[in-house]
């Protein structure tokens, strides 16, 4: 959730920058995207013990960790791609 106010915010922010509110759009999920793919990646990697089960006991937090990395990979694709297609049709004015 995160990842798409920062996104929605930065756009804003750069609306005044470009002619086309497209190209802002598109220079802005340009920019966010190594971000939020590494904030994505390093949770991911992070829940990976407990989403394989390792450990004794590992049986009762493993779906936590297979919900919160598919969680986190899904929530990823609808910010990088889902939210600019919103965006681009949806009017916003530009913040000061």
């Amino acid at each position: 959730m995160n990842n798409s106010i920062i996104l929605i915010d930065f756009y804003q922010t750069s609306l005044h920058e470009y002619s086309d509110r497209i190209d802002a759009l598109v220079e802005t999920a340009r920019v966010r995207m190594r971000p939020i793919l590494i904030t994505t990646l390093t949770t991911i990697v992070g829940m990976l013990p407990i989403a394989i089960g390792l450990g004794e006991g590992s049986n009762v937090i493993k779906p936590l960790g297979i919900a919160v990395s598919g969680g986190l990979f899904v929530s990823s694709l609808l910010t990088l791609f889902v939210v600019p297609a919103i965006l681009s049709l949806v009017r916003i004015k530009p913040s000061e």
